[in-house]
């Protein structure tokens, strides 16, 4: 189970990712050069803090996940699993809500920005705000492949987001639901591979 999970998040990471590399590595620098052209330099300064800043203040939030994580793997050592998969899935979805919330109302702040001639470069300069704290958090856990799963998702949520506004001027609710609706794939493939993961450590004494 947990080599299907792998090897299925393995291939639809890649698929998404031939969007995701260029957007990444160029998204941010052009989008942000061109706002300073344009003069808008709150959108530029704000979000600059907002990333630079991100990682510390989202480390908060997600210690709550450590709250239940903590009794879940107990009981999975004891054997008692079907008592500690609530556990361990409270504590990987606590990493997505965060993310959600992060996520709107970051989109939502430098979206306050938007005037007649810079709706595209705002929107790439929010998928960096809203994204570039959770790539940065996975950079530095390598070891980690969950942090990586999280950091993925939010850019594969995100592309939709500014998509379903730039283009089809989607309010910012059904744009939470957009992100909400991507980040859910993750959080159950995620939460199956916790699981299992776990299983297979305490089977084999890993």
């Amino acid at each position: 189970m947990l080599k299907f999970l792998d090897g299925f998040a393995a291939a639809l990471m890649s698929i998404i990712t031939i969007v995701l590399i260029p957007l990444n590595l160029l998204g941010g620098i052009v989008s942000g050069i061109w706002l300073c052209i344009l003069g808008d330099w709150g959108a530029v300064g704000w979000g600059l803090l907002l990333m630079i800043g991100g990682p510390f203040i989202l480390s908060f939030p997600l210690m709550l996940g450590i709250g239940f994580a903590l009794p879940g793997v107990n009981l999975m050592e004891k054997g008692k699993t079907l008592l500690a998969s609530p556990f361990l899935f409270l504590s990987v979805s606590v990493t997505y809500v965060v993310i959600v919330l992060w996520g709107m109302l970051t989109f939502e702040f430098i979206l306050g920005y938007e005037s007649y001639n810079n709706l595209f470069p705002l929107l790439v300069w929010s998928y960096g705000v809203a994204t570039a704290p959770w790539a940065y958090m996975a950079s530095k856990e390598t070891q980690n492949e969950y942090s990586g799963l999280a950091a993925f998702f939010t850019q594969a949520g995100f592309i939709g987001v500014i998509l379903a506004y730039g283009l089809f001027d989607a309010s910012i609710e059904n744009c939470a639901y957009i992100l909400i609706g991507v980040l859910l794939v993750g959080l159950i493939i995620q939460g199956l591979m916790v699981i299992e993961q776990t299983k297979r450590q305490r089977r084999y004494g890993i």
